[in-house]
């Protein structure tokens, strides 16, 4: 399966997660609140095309397909997002909630796991 697929895939699948574990656990990092602005289907939507593009950057600058790239290229993306202000419901509501240092860590993690799914599917 193609890497990009991949992304989208893992994007949709995380967010569908973090909705579950919000309902059942309250308001985590803020957010309850963003999943209703958006809703759930465009939420998973939002999450699933965002990762797909950080991946479509990194693979376009020509960055090895490896864990380490990917977790500080997520996190490199976490912090320009943030202070760019890209997308304003995140600022009212998970920005709020978490901190930067965690928030980077989590975008980290989420694009590293594109390439841990990769190597379970082609195996």
């Amino acid at each position: 399966m193609d890497p990009l697929e991949v992304a989208f895939w893992v994007g949709f699948a995380r967010d569908a997660l973090l909705q579950i574990i919000t309902y059942m656990r309250g308001n985590l990092a803020g957010l309850r609140e963003y999943f209703q602005m958006h809703g759930r289907l465009e939420a998973m939507c939002i999450a699933a095309g965002t990762t797909w593009l950080a991946l479509r950057l990194f693979i376009a600058i020509g960055l090895p397909f490896e864990p380490l790239p990917l977790f500080l290229w997520g996190a490199a993306l976490d912090v320009m997002w943030r202070q760019a202000h890209m997308m304003k419901t995140l600022n009212r509501t998970y920005y709020r909630h978490m901190s930067w240092w965690w928030s980077i860590i989590c975008a980290g993690i989420s694009l590293a796991a594109v390439w841990a799914v990769c190597e379970v599917i082609n195996k």
